[in-house]
Order: C-alpha cells, then sequence, then structure tokens
C-alpha cells in the first residue's frame, strides 16, 4: 500500500495507480507524470475497491478471447492491477489493453483485505475468514482454506509458490499444497498492513502494522524456529508503504503516514538487540517565495526502490508529481524545495491552452435589427464608426417617434442602454432608465449582453441611494419600476 488508500507503484515503476473514496481506478505515468488512464466499474459506487495489488500477466485472458489464447501464450509479460472490491470479487485490468480483461467471482462472501502474487504461481486474496487460490485462466477457485478465528488482512506469497505468509495481528507461516500452519509467530499488537520479503541466502521479511511505528523483520529459515522478531526498524509515524530492491538488499525506504520518507542501510544477519534508525529521513517542502513561516510542506505519498536510486510520488491524490532521488550517506535529514503540484498543473494549462479570452476594452455595438434591415452588398463594409450625436439623433424619441406617438422598439433601447453602460453618458442612461413601461423595459433587459449586466446593476443601485432622486417621486417611480420589470426578465 502507497500513502493514499489502496495505490501503489508497478513492479518496474513505470506507473502509479491508486483507488481512491469515488471507486475510480486511476494510473499515472512516472516518467511523464501524466494520468495515463481512468477506469470506473459498473458499481463503483454499490461496491467500491478496497485493495490493489499489481501483477505480470503472461496468459491471462478474458474468456472472451479464448480463441487467441495461441497467440497470448507467446507474448511478453503485461502489466495488470488486480482489484478487490467489497463484493467479494477480484477484478484484472490491463493497463496495454486499457480494459477489464477478467473478473474473479465467488471465491468470497466477504470484502477482498488483501491480494497478493509471486512470479510463477497463481494469485491468492484474502477476506476475514478465508484465503482463496484462483486459477486465473480458468476464472475458478481452485483452493480454499479457513485459517483460523483470527481476521486476516494481508498475504506475501514466498517465491517459492509453495508457501504464503498470511497475517492479522499474528503472523502465520502456511504450506500451500497442504494447507497446514508450519509456524506462528507474535506479530503485532494491531493489525498488519504489509508484509515485504527480503531476499536473500538467508531469507526475512518484513511487517508493518496499523498502529504500529515500528517495522518488524521476520526470519524464514527453516533452521531457526525463533517466533519472535529479530530486527526492528524506528520511525516516527506508522509505515503506509515499504519497498526493497531484489539486487540491493541493504537499502529499504519506508513511506510514513505523515508523509515522510524514511532510507535504512541494514544487512540482516542474525538478531539485533537494539532498533534501528534511518540512515537518511527525506522530506519536500513546497517553494512559496514568501516567508519562512509560511513554508508548507509536500507530503511524499509512495516510493520504490530502484537499485541506488528511490522513484517517489509527491503531492496530493488530485495533483501528483513523481521524481527519482539518490539520498547521499553522510545526510542526515534531506529537505528537497519543490514547487507545489497543484501550481505546476496551473502553470501547465496555461502553456497547453489555446483558448484566448477577447479583451472588451474597445467594443464597437451593432444593432440586431440594423444588421437584418440591410443586408450587406458584396465588396461594401459595415459602417461601424457613427459619431455619438448621429447615434442620439437616430435614437431620439422626439423627432417621429414623437410625433406619430409610436413606443420605442426594445431593440433600440437595449442598443442605447449598451451605448451609455459603455460610455458612461448620464444623458442617455436617464433616458433609458426612466422608462415606465414594463414590457419594454423586460425586452431591452432580455436583449442586453450578458457583459452589460454587471454594470447595468451598479447603475441601478447608483440612482436608488443617489440625492438626486430622492427630490423627485417620479424618478423613484421610474426606477422601481425599471428594477422591478429588470428582476421579472
Amino acid at each position: 500500500m502507497a500513502g493514499m488508500e489502496c495505490s501503489a507503484f508497478s513492479e518496474d515503476g513505470k506507473y502509479f495507480g491508486c483507488c481512491g473514496a469515488d471507486g475510480k481506478l486511476k494510473v499515472w505515468e512516472t516518467e511523464s507524470g501524466i494520468l495515463s488512464q481512468e477506469y470506473t466499474p459498473d458499481l463503483h459506487l454499490s461496491s467500491p475497491f478496497t485493495c490493489l495489488t499489481w501483477v505480470a500477466s503472461r496468459n491471462w485472458v478474458s474468456p472472451r478471447k479464448k480463441k487467441k489464447r495461441k497467440s497470448a501464450e507467446h507474448a511478453s509479460e503485461t502489466d495488470t492491477v488486480a482489484l478487490g472490491t467489497v463484493a467479494g470479487n477480484l477484478l484484472l485490468y490491463s493497463i496495454a489493453s486499457g480494459s477489464m480483461v477478467c473478473q474473479l467471482q465467488g471465491g468470497h462472501s466477504f470484502a477482498v483485505n488483501h491480494i497478493a502474487w509471486s512470479r510463477g504461481s497463481n494469485l491468492f486474496s484474502c477476506d476475514d475468514k478465508h484465503i482463496v487460490e484462483w486459477s486465473v485462466a480458468d476464472t475458478s477457485v481452485k483452493s480454499k482454506w479457513k485459517v483460523g478465528r483470527e481476521r486476516v488482512t494481508c498475504l506475501l506469497v514466498l517465491p517459492d509458490s509453495n508457501s504464503l505468509v498470511a497475517a492479522g495481528c499474528t503472523i502465520g507461516l502456511w504450506d500451500i499444497p497442504s494447507k497446514k500452519l508450519i509456524r506462528r509467530y507474535t506479530g503485532h499488537a494491531s493489525e498488519v498492513t504489509s508484509l515485504t520479503l527480503i531476499p536473500g541466502k538467508e531469507s526475512y521479511f518484513l511487517s508493518a502494522a496499523r498502529n504500529d511505528r515500528l517495522l518488524s523483520a521476520w526470519s524464514l529459515s527453516s533452521s531457526s524456529q525463533d517466533t519472535n522478531s529479530v530486527a526492528s526498524f524506528v520511525m516516527e509515524d506508522v509505515a503506509v508503504c515499504v519497498s526493497l530492491c531484489s539486487t540491493d538488499t541493504t537499502g529499504m525506504v519506508a513511506v510514513t503516514r505523515s508523509g515522510v520518507l524514511h532510507l535504512y542501510r541494514h544487512q540482516l544477519n542474525g538478531k539485533c538487540s537494539k532498533p534501528l534508525k534511518p540512515a537518511v529521513t527525506v522530506q519536500i517542502a513546497s517553494d512559496t517565495g514568501q516567508s519562512r513561516d509560511a513554508v508548507q510542506p509536500i507530503p511524499i505519498l509512495g516510493a520504490v526502490k530502484q537499485g541506488p536510486n528511490i522513484l517517489i510520488a509527491h503531492g496530493s491524490p488530485v495533483f501528483l508529481s513523481f521524481e527519482s532521488i539518490c539520498p547521499k550517506g553522510h545526510e542526515k535529514v534531506l529537505c528537497l524545495v519543490r514547487q507545489d503540484p497543484r501550481e505546476n498543473v496551473k502553470s501547465r494549462d496555461a502553456v497547453i491552452s489555446k483558448v484566448k479570452v477577447p479583451e472588451d476594452d474597445d467594443v464597437e455595438y451593432v444593432s440586431q435589427t440594423a444588421t437584418v434591415a440591410t443586408p450587406l452588398k458584396r465588396g461594401k463594409k459595415l459602417k461601424t464608426d457613427v459619431p455619438m450625436e448621429e447615434r442620439l439623433d437616430n435614437l431620439s424619441l422626439t423627432r417621429q417617434e414623437a410625433v406619430s406617438h409610436k413606443p420605442p422598439q426594445a431593440d433600440s433601447m437595449a442598443h442605447l442602454l449598451m451605448q451609455g453602460l459603455h460610455s458612461k453618458d448620464k444623458k442617455i442612461l436617464q433616458s433609458v432608465l426612466m422608462q415606465k413601461d414594463p414590457v419594454l423595459i423586460s425586452g431591452t433587459v432580455m436583449r442586453l449582453s450578458l457583459q452589460c449586466i454587471v454594470p447595468l446593476l451598479k447603475e441601478l443601485v447608483t440612482l436608488i441611494q443617489g440625492k438626486t432622486i430622492a427630490t423627485s417621486g417620479n424618478k423613484i417611480g421610474a426606477v422601481g419600476t425599471f428594477v422591478t420589470a429588470s428582476w421579472s426578465a
């Protein structure tokens, strides 16, 4: 498990997958830092994911694709995500095809707590009471057995494919063919959350518990019958991610719940009486450009050991960044200053976006009626640079409209109001805002553009609160009528 609930790096570190509370699987490409895939199952709300494990599949195919099995057997291994659900089912999601390739049902009656896999072995899963071995090629249950009264929360399949470590609070070593318990370790005071194998001549495995700030190492040697831990590693908080490199067994990294990474350099060889301290502690802070008091920590959510380097994921479940670091041996505490991943996304979107927002500082407004009534002829351009006096003269109510006693048109009033709001001309605004016809006011407001709504509201507030209106009851009534009709529109 990584820093987020149900999250982990792939075996080669190329991908990072996580399942959040929304029931969606998200997969990032660590080299580019891009969210490459997102999968939402049909029942993601009623049956969300409970655990996630990366596996390398070769012949695991969907029953719908049995005809292509011969060609698939010669294909190279592909990264696949095994997902457990609350309903007790297992889903296999292929990164190569970007879809679910297999669904395993009928093995669990309760929620799946953990999924384990080792190269050359079958797939194993556990719930509160049982361990299930799956035959993925046939999408069926190969074997199933009960582990006892204690709840099982974590599994570890050993490389020989004949042994299995199952843990609740205590830890048991099981023989898979006979389904018999070989050895039981003392374990932890709380439930175990992760089991990690330490390869070598004298094999060991590590365990991390839910409320324990110590990582415990246990011996798998058949010559030793010691049921207590042979070593323990101190952390500042509970571990949420533990990783080792198969080619460099002297280095082990652990990510804590608080977002800090610990690097240990110790070769296990027998029992250690004192807890081992980390050789290097890595923290990440954001570069805000402000004072030191305003510096915010950036949590490390997951890590995977890759030889001398460490690939880390830091940020938040929504905004993630990936980088490879190589801490030096003489540095006890390494603080990395990085830009907040949220700021990286904003700057990246600003560069990529091709959307240009138009500037409305110098806008020419043209009446819709004028455009419709006088269609443009080929080779002629519409004249929009009309003097203000001519516009007022064309829209004045003292000429033909007044003589014929025809009411003003809503299109003309809307055009005049937009000109007044744009030029801040008090005479034009007063000639429009003093109208008392509710139908005319409603039609005028409905024809305004969205950019004119806020300036219109400001003008109405200014008129209502101004001293000049308080002396005239007619003006107050006119503005009130305009406000009421505008609100209805």
